[in-house]
């Protein structure tokens, strides 16, 4: 009883630090408060984790492990939602996000952008990327340009590269 009081005491000093940690490192203040509570019921059920001597880079540990919990969790829970209309969860409306596909087809500039990064590219980059946007896999583009599969996967990668740094203002 006695240790698990003391635990209870270390863990009520910690809070103060933790959620500052979390409302630092997190944009949405909210969120924020959530995954420090989160990460303090944590450490209450399981106190025995807490070391003798709490130190900076252990708070840390904890806060990032409770900051990536809550962002799997968030991309778990987007994963499952039906992105052909609005959702109500949690008291919000959650508009379908737009794959970068359909922000392409939505915006002439974005396409027109797009366009320029991929036309940009060596004929053999080119050639790699537009198939496999086709939707050919790795085997079948190296058999129609006659190069081995390693080629054509470091092919697809300086081109993904490429056009990727043309395009960073769209990220």
């Amino acid at each position: 009883m006695d240790g698990t009081l003391q635990s209870n005491r270390v863990i009520l000093m910690l809070a103060p630090r933790i959620i500052r940690l979390t409302k630092r490192l997190m944009l949405n203040h909210l969120d924020a408060e959530d995954v420090a509570q989160n990460a303090l019921l944590k450490l209450l059920n399981n106190p025995q984790s807490i070391p003798a001597r709490v130190k900076s880079a252990w708070i840390w540990s904890v806060v990032r492990n409770a900051i990536s919990d809550f962002y799997r969790q968030v991309a778990t829970e987007r994963k499952y939602l039906d992105s052909s209309v609005c959702e109500f969860h949690e008291g919000i409306y959650i508009a379908p996000a737009k794959s970068p596909l359909q922000r392409m087809e939505s915006d002439p500039f974005l396409s027109q952008q797009i366009e320029n990064a991929i036309n940009s590219l060596s004929d053999l980059l080119r050639e790699s990327l537009v198939m496999h946007l086709g939707g050919y896999n790795y085997c079948e583009i190296a058999d129609r340009t006659n190069v081995s599969i390693g080629t054509v996967k470091s092919r697809l990668h300086h081109a993904k590269r490429k056009a990727q740094a043309s395009l960073i203002a769209y990220r």
